[in-house]
């Protein structure tokens, strides 16, 4: 029974091996049937006229592409002359700032120059006007003399003398003369004229001319305490005058001073007290 069986089991066997390679053999000849189909060849024919619009459009493109190339290089260039043209006005501003920095340069000189021939043409005409101060002052006794209405047989007189020092004639406007008696501690006292307190005079002093104040006078008394320093006395004198190059211009010169004593002196058969002035106080000015 084995035996029989044998060679058919053999048969059986060496024939597997057969049927499993025709298998195989479909399967890869079905893989290749898949892996490549059966195709139709395919060919795109374009119209004449889609042509001509492709071809159209292609050189429309590039018109385009060429004009905006020649756009930006104007741009360019004209971004280029924008900034040649700014460092042009910037140069042409700074020549501007540096020649009007010249001119007011030029200007501050001519100025300078103006106002030093304005200081010459003044000092010039300052050393040619009219220059009144006061020249000396001029003391006696008097006999009767009238003193606040009453009449004194004995007093002191003295008057201011002035004179014009300068090169040119003066218009006299006024003149004025005070006194005032304070104890020797009393500080200088400051004259303060009411302007109806004098009579205005116009007349015409010469270079070199001198004219006296009116005269004033003290008690014989009030005179022998300045002697005996007692007292003081203080005199104020104020003139008030044009010169002929500017009459509109009122000039003025103040003179106060202390009178002070020191003995008496003979002259021209005379005797006369000895006194000098001491200017004080801060009324002493001209203009």
């Amino acid at each position: 029974m084995s035996l029989l069986l044998s060679p058919h089991s053999f048969a059986q066997s060496s024939e597997q091996p057969v049927d499993n390679q025709s298998k195989s053999d479909r399967q890869d000849d079905s893989s290749k049937s898949k892996a490549a189909p059966f195709g139709f060849p395919v060919r795109i024919l374009e119209e004449p006229e889609e042509s001509e619009s492709s071809k159209r459009q292609q050189k429309e493109s590039a018109e385009r592409e060429e004009k905006d190339l020649v756009a930006q290089e104007s741009m360019a260039n004209s971004t280029e002359q924008i900034v040649l043209w700014t460092k042009l006005q910037f140069v042409l501003a700074a020549a501007g700032t540096l020649a009007l920095l010249y001119t007011i340069h030029l200007n501050r000189r001519a100025t300078k120059a103006a106002v030093e021939a304005s200081d010459a043409a003044r000092d010039a005409l300052g050393a040619e006007r009219a220059w009144i101060a006061n020249n000396t002052i001029t003391r006696a006794f008097l006999t009767n003399a009238v003193i606040d209405d009453v009449l004194e047989p004995e007093a002191f007189g003295f008057l201011l003398e002035w004179k014009n020092f300068g090169r040119s004639p003066a218009i006299l406007r006024e003149i004025i003369s005070h006194h005032r008696i304070t104890a020797p501690d009393e500080p200088v006292p400051e004259f303060i004229m009411p302007e109806t307190s004098f009579t205005p005079r116009t007349s015409l002093i010469a270079p070199g001319v001198g004219f006296q104040s009116g005269i004033q006078a003290i008690r014989y008394s009030e005179y022998t305490q300045l002697q005996e320093r007692k007292q003081r006395l203080y005199i104020y004198g104020r003139v008030r005058y044009s010169d002929t190059f500017n009459p509109e211009l009122v000039r003025e010169t103040q003179f106060c001073a202390e009178l002070q004593f020191n003995g008496v002196e003979e002259g021209d058969g005379e005797e006369r007290p000895r006194t000098f002035l001491n200017p004080v106080g801060p009324q002493n000015t001209a203009t």
